[in-house]
């Protein structure tokens, strides 16, 4: 009699604690999903699901004022020319599993619009995200700037297939190949006016970020005349960051301007 109470006290006690554990693991496996914000260019957390990943990512389905844009309809006017001052930056690369990127660390500046935005990194996209009559170039700069209030101002630069760029060349001779993988070498600096066209006309309008979280209000100015880099050059840019590119968004009531 005793052997088969301790029995039942035993079965009762084993399913008590599947009871409690197996709900524990199916939340902590839920909680983990809830809060992680992965994103990508493609498949179920491409560009078409960012804003269900993460509700910090409302903006990237549901904002106005998106980027990028096609620049087919742009309204000619006349604009300020940009004003750089950018100096040459140490190599510091970061895979961050999105893009190439450099990150600035000293005192390169621009003024746009007689405001000036110091520069924080630079980055690329390949293909370019933002089209022109709805071609798009084999690959697109960004560098990347910020005033004192916090606000960013975009500068874009096409890179379209033709001679050699040895001042690119610099960054492909040293790319991290791993995500989250640093590569830093004071010896070697960019000279950030190499990548920059000679002549300074520019699309201008007002967008976002072209990744998560996808804020808006952003000052965008992408310049009409590309760079040229080898064709072996992107492609090698391509093989580390894959296919980069978020798609064109609607203008809604927004105006693209063309520089005169």
């Amino acid at each position: 009699m005793q052997k088969n109470i301790n029995k039942i006290i035993l079965i009762t006690c084993v399913s008590l604690c599947v009871f409690v554990l197996v709900p524990a693991q199916t939340h902590s496996s839920n909680s983990s999903k809830e809060h992680k914000s992965h994103w990508s260019y493609s498949g179920k957390t491409g560009p078409e699901y960012w804003s269900e990943i993460n509700t910090a990512y409302s903006l990237c389905n549901n904002g106005r004022e998106q980027s990028p844009v096609d620049f087919g309809k742009a309204e000619l006017i006349k604009l300020e020319p940009i004003k750089f001052d950018y100096k040459n930056s140490p190599l510091n690369l970061i895979n961050n599993g999105h893009t190439i990127q450099e990150n600035i660390s000293n005192e390169s500046n621009l003024i746009i619009d007689g405001k000036k935005y110091h520069l924080v990194q630079f980055h690329f996209h390949t293909p370019g995200e933002h089209t022109v009559n709805g071609h798009h170039y084999e690959m697109e700069l960004h560098f990347v700037n910020q005033d004192a209030e916090g606000k960013y101002a975009v500068v874009g630069v096409f890179f379209t297939k033709g001679k050699f760029n040895k001042e690119l060349q610099k960054i492909i001779d040293n790319l991290p190949e791993k995500v989250n993988k640093m590569v830093k070498n004071n010896s070697i600096e960019i000279d950030l006016e190499n990548l920059l066209p000679g002549s300074r006309s520019y699309y201008h309008y007002t967008g976002s970020l072209t990744t998560p979280p996808c804020s808006e209000n952003i000052n965008w100015n992408v310049f009409k005349t590309p760079l040229e880099a080898s064709a072996k050059q992107m492609e090698a840019l391509k093989a580390v960051m894959g296919s980069n590119s978020r798609p064109v968004q609607k203008l809604y009531k927004r105006i693209v301007y063309e520089a005169k």
